[in-house]
């Protein structure tokens, strides 16, 4: 499955969002799934979503995990790491 990301900061938090049918985008398209949650910082930086719909966040203090984030995204937990610049995702 091709997913396409939108990275985007808030005056408060990060917004990650994510558009399931990229090849049919117009500038009118809504996401699929938006995902807001205080802990994604406003530094929002990358964002990794694996094949399982696991989505990896990172920011300017960790990683916020989200399982099934495609159809009902769940938080999982925040890995306070300081300064994400990458994220590599192995699977």
């Amino acid at each position: 499955m091709v997913v396409a990301f939108g990275v985007f900061s808030t005056s408060t938090f990060g917004q990650v969002n994510l558009y399931a049918n990229p090849a049919a985008l117009t500038g009118a398209s809504a996401p699929t799934q938006t995902i807001v949650h205080p802990t994604i910082s406003a530094g929002v930086q990358r964002a990794v979503l694996s094949a399982d719909g696991t989505l990896y966040v990172g920011d300017d203090d960790g990683v916020s995990i989200f399982r099934n984030a495609l159809t009902a995204p769940t938080f999982v937990v925040e890995l306070t790491t300081g300064s994400v610049n990458d994220l590599l995702l192995v699977e």
